[in-house]
């Protein structure tokens, strides 16, 4: 069973997900960063669109819930914008597989969107183009490559 429990959080088939966890991902990823190499600006902007996307599209099907009943396809949604998330603070962090994820997030949004309209999916093809190109800039791939075995 869903049910939205306010300032309480999510609870998703009775296990409740505080609203507090993205704030602590958010933190670790803001003092992780202070003892990491220098991340590239691009990568930054990236990862923080990622998650601001993944927080917004939540907060839009939240308030759509209040309206309708909470459907099984609904569950997907959130899965998919918690996978958003997740992909923008490993981005932050500098984890080579969160980028690929992000590509392939974009890439099915690509797809779904030519389902939608040929205007939908032309500006998916641009995000994805523009995505891939900053995120795998030899400046990014250093970044992504000079990983220690201790970080995450």
């Amino acid at each position: 069973m869903y049910l939205l429990g306010g300032s309480q959080g999510l609870m998703i088939q009775g296990i409740r997900v505080p609203l507090a966890v993205l704030c602590i991902l958010c933190v670790n990823v803001f003092l992780h960063a202070r003892s990491m190499k220098k991340r590239p600006l691009t990568v930054t902007i990236i990862g923080w669109l990622l998650i601001a996307v993944g927080v917004g599209a939540s907060a839009f099907h939240l308030n759509e819930l209040r309206q309708n009943a909470f459907h099984g396809a609904n569950a997907w949604i959130f899965i998919v914008e918690l996978v958003v998330i997740v992909c923008g603070v490993f981005v932050l962090r500098g984890n080579n597989w969160a980028r690929w994820l992000a590509v392939v997030w974009i890439g099915a949004h690509v797809i779904i969107s030519f389902l939608n309209s040929w205007g939908h999916g032309a500006v998916h093809v641009l995000i994805l183009f523009l995505l891939t190109c900053f995120l795998f800039r030899p400046e990014s791939n250093a970044f992504f490559r000079n990983r220690t075995p201790n970080d995450l």
